[in-house]
């Protein structure tokens, strides 16, 4: 108190409006981090989790079209259809396969890969060869011996049948880290506002005491002055004006 007392009237007049000034800064760093957890929160769900779990599911359709024209051309090479339209229904297959083996390649090139993913999709891409290389038996076959290509489109089935599920679980997999992220990003933009709230209470009721004391340090000088002259006045010469104020 006696080092307040001792400030000048222009610094008292200050101390409010610096306590609010020094809080107004502590909300603007909290919210500032709070709105850049959320960029990077949504950053991460759009640019990361959002695309996985799209690139699983165009390569699961991509794949799926591949099975279902293998088993067309060997159904269309049994009903005599024109040999031309099966080969090039069947060769239309070999670059859907090759493109989404490059697409999962070029996905676990990506540095930002969590350890789930790199799993998940590696397997994938160990599948995805396996059924290339039962799939081009298939091709292969069905224009010269409609029965073997059958023989070959059962290992074609099983190698599917791997791979759809792997698909599958890195949907799940995509799906479940969108989820985390979501929840994280939930509880931390919980935790700003709480914070903010805090803050801001602690900030008013802060910025109410000091300006409170300031006024009463302001004022007693001036009440004890006025005490002292209006004695004066009634003919007490004996007092002094002892202000320690400025």
């Amino acid at each position: 108190m006696n080092i307040m007392g001792n400030l000048k009237l222009s610094v008292k007049m200050m101390l409010a409006p610096i306590v609010v000034l020094m809080f107004l800064i502590a909300m603007s760093v909290v919210s500032y981090f709070g709105i850049a957890n959320q960029k990077a929160a949504l950053e991460d769900i759009f640019n990361k989790r959002f695309l996985g779990y799209q690139y699983s599911t165009e390569i699961a359709k991509d794949i799926t079209n591949v099975h279902a024209n293998l088993y067309k051309t060997i159904t269309w090479m049994s009903a005599n259809f024109d040999p031309k339209k099966v080969d090039e229904l069947a060769n239309a297959q070999k670059p859907v396969i090759s493109r989404n083996i490059g697409l999962v390649q070029k996905i676990l090139k990506d540095e930002g890969l969590l350890e789930d993913e790199k799993k998940v999709y590696s397997k994938a891409l160990g599948q995805l060869t396996e059924y290339q290389t039962a799939a081009m038996g298939v091709i292969e076959m069905v224009a010269a011996d409609v029965n073997a290509a059958t023989m070959f489109i059962s290992t074609a089935e099983e190698k599917y049948d791997h791979l759809n599920k792997t698909l599958e679980a890195l949907m799940l997999l995509e799906k479940k880290l969108s989820e985390e992220k979501y929840d994280s990003s939930r509880k931390a933009a919980n935790l700003v506002i709480t914070i903010f709230g805090i803050v801001l209470v602690v900030a008013v009721v802060l910025s109410i005491l000091v300006s409170l004391i300031v006024a009463r340090m302001v004022t007693r000088p001036l009440i004890e002055t006025i005490g002292v002259i209006r004695e004066v006045a009634e003919g007490d010469l004996t007092r002094d004006i002892d202000v320690n104020s400025k």
